[in-house]
């Protein structure tokens, strides 16, 4: 499920991935698994608790209150239990785990139908469920304890009882294998999508720096050759007056006055006379 932080550092050294990034990454990845995995461990135990309660009405019984059990647990993952998806994931393990021990004392039918069901969901966990090595690890001792104490339970002969301990041990060996590989592709998936992530945030640091660069540069040709004296604008080999250039090169117009300074400067005799 979540690997722990010295894995997420190891992760994080080779392939640039922060231990934050990475448990970002995972526990979004094991969400969706748990999803998933609620309805199709129920079915399987719904579908089991039916079809074989003929043959042991205990065992169907057990099958219908794992099936309760993974109701709660569903309603507790509905009500805050997504952030805890590991623990939720690890809980369901031990739902489908504890169910094999009342299964072993059953017929030969059902022992040997649940033997072959603790082999698939014992591969089947380290390829559907992206496991951290220490979670994996514990959930492959519960299961190592599960089939030990199964097989005492088995109502078999011991050439079956030897098969079927032969198998659960094939069973974790290949889960053991399978989940190193599993998680290899994941690290490198997650690694590519962070790159990804890493080139998107680049690319718009670019158009933001990009962006910033064409507003110096439009300010920069907001610097406008102006004369000293009459205060014309250069316009290429030309001086165009300052109204005639900004409208020229906008949308701007001007409506001509008098300043009081200029009226008083020019009209100063004229307006004092007419006083």
């Amino acid at each position: 499920m979540v690997a722990s932080v010295n894995d997420a550092a190891v992760l994080g050294g080779r392939v640039g991935l922060s231990a934050a990034r990475f448990q970002v990454l995972e526990r979004r990845d094991i969400r969706e698994a748990v999803r998933i995995t609620f309805w199709l461990v129920s079915g399987v135990f719904l579908v089991n608790g039916t079809v074989l309660a003929s043959q042991s009405p205990v065992f169907a019984a057990a099958s219908f209150c794992a099936v309760a059990a993974m109701l709660a647990l569903q309603l507790l993952w509905r009500h805050g239990g997504q952030r805890r998806p590991h623990q939720m994931a690890f809980a369901i393990g031990v739902v489908i785990m504890a169910m094999g021990i009342p299964a072993a004392a059953m017929t030969p039918v059902v022992a040997s139908m649940v033997a072959g069901e603790f082999a698939a969901v014992v591969v089947g966990c380290s390829v559907f469920i992206p496991w951290g090595y220490r979670w994996h690890g514990a959930y492959l001792a519960m299961a190592a304890c599960t089939l030990v104490a199964a097989s005492a339970l088995l109502r078999v002969d011991e050439p079956q009882r030897l098969a079927v301990l032969i198998v659960g041990v094939l069973a974790i060996g290949t889960s053991l294998v399978g989940n190193m590989f599993t998680r290899q592709r994941r690290e490198r998936a997650w690694a590519q999508e962070f790159r990804l992530r890493q080139q998107r945030a680049e690319l718009r640091r670019t158009v933001a720096r990009l962006d910033a660069a064409n507003m110096t540069i439009e300010r920069l040709e907001g610097i406008l050759p102006i004369c000293a004296a009459c205060k014309h604008i250069r316009d290429g080999a030309e001086w165009s007056p300052v109204e005639t250039y900004i409208s020229a090169h906008s949308s701007a117009l001007f409506s001509h006055g008098i300043c009081p300074d200029c009226e008083r400067r020019l009209y100063g005799e004229v307006t004092g006379a007419a006083v």
